[in-house]
């Protein structure tokens, strides 16, 4: 397994450089503290998707409309791969990476 900032360094790098459905923003990837000092942390804002019709309203949950509940599972199952190949980790060190996407408004 390699030093937590060198692996940081190679996923981001990696992210930046994949060809995943949506454009990346705001990418961030860290290792967790304490217990969960294994865990690989990564997160990223995507775009809407082309066609969206999600309904914001006050005070309520947004209802993330079916184009972009599928662009959101597409960039996250794509990610998944390029993160296991940037940090070598094996199967049961996948089972330490949390990727979430999110939406910029």
């Amino acid at each position: 397994m390699m030093d937590r900032a060198k692996e940081s360094r190679a996923v981001k790098e990696a992210l930046l450089l994949a060809d995943i459905p949506a454009r990346l923003m705001n990418i961030q990837v860290g290792h967790g503290r304490g217990t969960a000092w294994g865990w690989l942390h990564i997160r990223f804002d995507i775009y809407h998707a082309p066609g969206c019709y999600c309904v914001i309203t006050p005070n309520m949950p947004r209802e993330t409309c079916q184009p972009c509940k599928d662009l959101w599972q597409e960039c996250r199952r794509t990610a998944y791969p390029i993160v296991r190949a940037a940090s070598g980790r094996d199967n049961y060190g996948m089972e330490n990476v949390n990727i979430s996407p999110g939406f910029i408004e």
